[in-house]
């Protein structure tokens, strides 16, 4: 936590996943859309701003969608609420 907060770059799903998400097959990509759309609205409903007084990070669970996507994998498995896998 901080004293003071610290101004950040507003909440934004990266263009560089988008763009990559569109290379997906039509299914995936109305999928994660969709799951992008539930995103951007939780954060504006909770309101995530770009003052922060606290950091937190979960490492462990995250995964490099660049090349999980690749290949033989280029089809969503499954989609939850919270993951892609």
């Amino acid at each position: 936590m901080t004293d003071e907060p610290a101004e950040r770059k507003e909440f934004e799903i990266p263009k560089k996943f988008k763009d990559h998400v569109e290379s997906l097959d039509q299914e995936a990509v109305d999928t994660i859309g969709r799951l992008c759309g539930r995103v951007e609205k939780l954060v504006e409903e909770l309101g995530i701003t770009d003052q922060c007084t606290g950091f937190v990070t979960d490492g462990n669970l995250a995964i490099s969608w660049e090349h999980y996507w690749a290949g033989e994998r280029r089809a969503a498995k499954s989609v939850s609420c919270s993951h892609i896998t």
